[in-house]
């Protein structure tokens, strides 16, 4: 799901235009999972999916979004709630998408099985060439088609607005 991650923050964004803070938290979730790739594809030997790093463990989110809601209960910032529910909500929407494909350790801590609902062989030698010719890519094609326009849509009704520091859509 390498465009659907970006087509579905894209798809969210638009949503939520009308509060630009969470509509840009919502579409940093939605990708944000897999800024690991850059360390499996120059830093890795990539023995191992990148599936199974930190980034993709359902059991490291929910910890992090516990200690940010209790710290955020405790010093008593509303505010945080909002942004924590919808990242959050981007973050778990990035995993479902990926547990049909590429394999989530949902059980994990307890289990080192990887849910996932189709197996893509990566057999034409390049993983991105494999994932695109697989059948399961289009079930990404609507929401990429679906993402293309909500964002065309947006720049020609809107178009392009100068402010002091260049163009900016507004």
């Amino acid at each position: 799901m390498v465009a659907g991650h970006l087509a579905v923050g894209l798809i969210g964004h638009d949503r939520m235009k009308e509060n630009w803070g969470l509509a840009n938290v919502f579409l940093l979730g939605s990708i944000l999972p897999d800024f690991d790739m850059a360390w499996w594809l120059w830093l890795s030997d990539r023995q191992v999916s990148h599936h199974t790093y930190w980034t993709h463990l359902p059991a490291f989110w929910l910890t992090l979004f516990a200690i940010a809601l209790a710290f955020g209960a405790c010093a008593g910032l509303k505010s945080m709630l909002r942004p924590l529910l919808v990242f959050g909500a981007a973050i778990l929407a990035h995993l479902i998408m990926d547990t049909h494909v590429g394999g989530i350790l949902w059980a994990y801590p307890f289990s080192d099985h990887k849910f996932c609902l189709f197996a893509v062989p990566n057999d034409n030698g390049h993983f991105l060439v494999s994932a695109i010719l697989h059948w399961t890519f289009l079930i990404e094609v609507p929401l990429i088609l679906i993402a293309a326009y909500v964002t065309l849509r947006r720049l020609f009704s809107i178009g392009f607005r100068r402010n002091s520091i260049g163009y900016n859509f507004q």
